[in-house]
């Protein structure tokens, strides 16, 4: 017997309960795909290089650790299964159209997505099985923002740092958390840190621990 007792499913191994799970969820995910793709628009990058690194960055924005998370901002802790992370991506990306929830599942892995430091629970709604992480997500409103800015900004800042390197120039990061209630200063301000590494190509990053803006 495996999972939750009140469950009642004999399994002869726990990767077969995960594979019920995985079969539930594909099913979910067949029809939600359905219904997401009239209103789809898919707005990164079709080169799959590029695509991949875009919706890595977009993934990470959107849904970050528990840990992270910050009262009184646009992300608020929410109970996330990888079923509503694919659901958010179709209306980006045609990347994960013939995905499975398996497939999904082992794509995030493969990326080493921030969020998969979480460990997930298993729950079970009415329906199905599902592998639940409680991560701080950022509010749906700002999801197309938060796209068309990676899809242009971020490639025009990287045309311009480009254009400084080629032009003799070194390129300095700096990087400041100013100073708040939370406990999580220090993780976010690695966050910080490790995003402009990954977007801005610096060849050395100043990390500010005792500035404030108040």
């Amino acid at each position: 017997m495996f999972g939750a007792p009140n469950l009642y499913n004999n399994y002869k191994s726990k990767d077969l309960e995960e594979k019920c799970e995985q079969d539930d969820m594909d099913k979910d995910i067949s029809f939600a795909k359905r219904a997401n793709l009239s209103e789809g628009r898919s707005k990164f990058c079709h080169r799959n290089g590029e695509n991949e690194a875009q919706i890595v960055e977009f993934i990470n924005y959107v849904y970050r650790p528990k840990s992270e998370h910050v009262t009184d901002s646009p992300f608020k802790l929410t109970n996330v299964p990888d079923k509503t992370v694919l659901g958010v991506l179709w209306k980006y990306t045609e990347r994960f159209n013939k995905t499975t929830a398996l497939g999904f599942n082992q794509w995030l892995k493969k990326q080493n997505i921030d969020f998969l430091i979480q460990e997930p629970e298993r729950k079970r709604s009415e329906t199905e099985k599902l592998r639940i992480r409680v991560l701080s997500v950022l509010d749906s409103q700002f999801h197309d923002e938060v796209a068309d800015n990676i899809v242009s900004t971020i490639s025009r800042h990287h045309a311009y740092i480009k254009q400084l390197k080629g032009d003799g120039y070194e390129v300095i990061g700096y990087c400041r958390k100013s100073k708040n209630k939370s406990d999580n200063r220090a993780l976010l301000l690695q966050r910080m840190i490790n995003i402009l590494k990954i977007r801005a190509w610096f060849g050395e990053l100043i990390p500010h621990l005792s500035s404030s803006l108040r």
